[in-house]
């Protein structure tokens, strides 16, 4: 009866305290272990995220998800703490065995979380999520870009690259995807294809000053590389023709 009530009150808006929220939790928890009643935990969630308890928030959104019980798939990540944030990719981590997290009702959780850490630059949190879970099985290219250039920063070069190819493909007006597998193929030495790149994303931006110095430093590298290569055939030219006059 407690419940029914809390559940009516808590559904009509009431303005409960903090103190009674958290009493309300342990009755609610209580009952979702003995009832076994899925719908409690959808109580349990909106709860914890009224105090911004952002960690136990999470915890109850997944097993929300897994039992596919809510109305909406959208979780605001924006709200969530560094802490918050690196708590989601450990549980995450922790619980493969129990969410299958390539069902399409985890795409907004996956890419929500994704480009929230990376706008906190936590690269080595996105390497680590991506390589726990089968993102391919996820409409992976709308996140795509954000691992690829995670991978770079762990200097990853073959994987990223492998991902940008796939993320231009699908958005090849994207001056950034182009403009970062250009600066994968300079890091390789690969200056030509690096510029068939930066040339690409100018194209499309054409204001742009980072992909100017990129391409001006490709030619600069293209150039000295030429020089190099004349020098050493004037060279070897040189020693054949000494060796004859030996002879």
């Amino acid at each position: 009866l407690k419940i029914i009530k809390f559940i009516q009150k808590f559904s009509w808006n009431y303005k409960f305290s903090k103190d009674e929220l958290k009493k309300y939790l342990k009755i609610l928890k209580e009952a979702s272990k003995n009832y076994g009643s899925e719908n409690i935990l959808v109580i349990i969630m909106n709860i914890y995220l009224y105090l911004k308890d952002y960690k136990n928030y999470f915890e109850y959104y997944m097993k929300c998800l897994n039992y596919n019980i809510l109305e909406y798939d959208y979780i605001d990540f924006t709200k969530f703490k560094l802490d918050d944030l690196l708590f989601a990719v450990s549980y995450i981590k922790q619980n493969l065995v129990i969410y299958d997290l390539n069902k399409d009702n985890y795409q907004t959780v996956i890419k929500g979380l994704i480009r929230n850490l990376f706008s906190e630059k936590l690269y080595e949190e996105i390497t680590i999520l991506a390589d726990n879970i089968n993102y391919k099985k996820l409409n992976y290219l709308e996140f795509a870009f954000e691992i690829a250039f995670s991978l770079v920063e762990r200097k990853r070069y073959e994987d990223a690259k492998k991902l940008y190819q796939e993320y231009i493909k699908k958005y090849p007006s994207n001056s950034s995807g182009l403009n970062n597998l250009g600066l994968i193929y300079e890091k390789s030495n690969k200056e030509e294809m690096a510029l068939k790149y930066y040339n690409k994303a100018l194209k499309i931006d054409k204001d742009n000053t980072t992909i100017i110095n990129n391409i001006k430093r490709c030619k600069e590298k293209i150039e000295v590389k030429k020089k190099q290569e004349e020098i050493s055939f004037k060279a070897l030219e040189y020693l054949e023709n000494e060796s004859f006059r030996m002879i």
